[in-house]
């Protein structure tokens, strides 16, 4: 989805995927991830590394783009990228109920935005439960 310069997409260092997916935790990096899931990631490395002394749960992460693509995929791409010019057109204005009023818009539109089965059971399989204690 191109935004056309939107504040979303003017950090040259953020990598944008372009289809939903989720990766294993060893390869997150801030520009994908976030500094949160790259944090984690750069303990999963260490931890995968003979003699490192400590283990690391593993994981995945959902990359930067993914909800764009998911909306997308759902035929609602061109909506997100008209609502995310308008926050940008309110943010400049400094109008903060317009403002409020946009993100909320976003993120009606996100939260209407059906989450596919399939990677809903993929992240699922990635983190089984636990054994019960006792």
């Amino acid at each position: 989805i191109d935004y056309g310069g939107s504040a979303f997409t003017r950090n040259a260092r953020v990598r944008l995927a372009d289809r939903l997916e989720c990766r294993p935790l060893r390869e997150a990096t801030a520009e994908w991830a976030g500094a949160k899931a790259a944090a984690c990631g750069d303990l999963t490395r260490i931890a995968e590394r003979p003699g490192s002394g400590f283990k690391a749960p593993g994981g995945v992460f959902i990359p930067f783009g993914s909800m764009e693509a998911c909306l997308r995929d759902a035929g609602r791409g061109e909506e997100l990228v008209r609502m995310v010019a308008t926050v940008d057109t309110v943010v400049r204005l400094g109008d903060s109920l317009a403002i409020d009023a946009a993100c909320q818009a976003v993120r009606a539109l996100i939260t209407s935005t059906p989450f596919p089965p399939e990677m809903a059971a993929t992240l699922c399989a990635a983190f089984p439960l636990a054994p019960e204690n006792g």
